[in-house]
């Protein structure tokens, strides 16, 4: 597909509309995949296009991508707009389209410092933006296992590898929104707000390439150690009422990569994609980014 004419269109419709994909990373092999499985009409700019050719198990799917050039994007032509760029992109982006009614798929951390962060959240606060935030955990049998009312006794202890990336990018940089507290671990910050944990018993452990959070309550303890190496793998032990719990995979998520499902993520992706309209609230989420940024914060102050 190239270039079409479009009128302004925000559609009534809760599944299946257009959808505008920014980002040349997962942007393209995993938004796009995704959204054109969850009937999305989607489109993405022009320069991205080598890109999906190169990448064969994506190369199929250019038939049913619109190309435009970034000189005639106009974000009110769209119903939903993914951002899969670096935080100062998106918070730019958003900031700069200050019209747009439709509702924004974004990524974490939304800002690249603590102060962008809360800037981005009172903009959309005041301008009562749609938007919802991709953490794709929660659509993991662990994670649903875990934030379970049955298993409110349960000690947790996660252990997260992550191998190092092939390539030094801004997810490394804690000075562009990235590292270990801010990029990564905002996934596990993201649990403990999810799950109510009472941080008065806080313990932080941090270094470039580890975090180990720990809190304990009256009814519970939560242990989570987050580091950075040569292997990649992903353990959870939960012991409550209900006995003991054990899930353990190379990632935090159960999925085998395969030709047709090359990224594991894509499969929370497809359902966080297609459930868009039964996220939570404005009110909702606001509450919850707050959240994770104020114990990002109460985090940051103790290291």
């Amino acid at each position: 597909m190239g270039t079409t004419s479009r009128v302004p269109v925000v559609s009534t419709s809760l599944v299946s509309g257009q959808l505008l994909i920014l980002g040349g990373g997962f942007g393209l092999y995993g938004y796009v995949p995704a959204a054109i499985q969850t009937s999305w009409q989607v489109t993405t700019l022009s320069r991205y296009k080598g890109l999906l050719e190169n990448r064969t198990e994506l190369s199929g799917l250019l038939n049913q991508v619109d190309f435009i050039s970034e000189t005639d994007l106009d974000p009110q032509f769209y119903d939903a707009i993914v951002i899969a760029r670096t935080p100062r992109q998106q918070f730019d982006f958003v900031q700069a389209n200050p019209t747009f009614q439709g509702h924004y798929f974004l990524e974490k951390p939304l800002g690249d410092t603590e102060e962008s962060t809360l800037q981005l959240l009172d903009t959309l606060q005041s301008r009562k933006s749609s938007f919802s935030v991709a953490y794709l955990f929660e659509y993991q049998e662990w994670y649903k296992h875990l934030a379970s009312g049955e298993n409110l006794g349960t000690d947790v202890a996660i252990d997260w590898r992550i191998s190092s990336p092939k390539n030094r990018s801004w997810k490394e940089s804690p000075d562009a929104g990235g590292g270990i507290l801010a990029y990564y671990g905002v996934h596990l910050l993201s649990l403990i707000v999810d799950c109510a944990y009472d941080l008065r018993n806080l313990e932080i452990s941090h270094q470039t390439d580890l975090l180990e959070i720990k809190l304990k309550n009256s009814s519970r303890e939560i242990s989570l150690k987050l580091s950075v190496g040569q292997i990649s793998s992903f353990e959870v032990v939960l012991k409550g009422r209900n006995g003991v719990y054990h899930w353990s995979r190379e990632t935090p998520f159960g999925v085998i990569p395969t030709p047709g499902i090359p990224d594991p993520r894509i499969p929370a992706l497809i359902e966080y994609l297609s459930g868009w309209s039964k996220h939570k609230s404005l009110s909702e989420f606001v509450t919850k980014e707050r959240k994770i940024l104020e114990l990002r914060q109460t985090i940051s102050a103790i290291l």
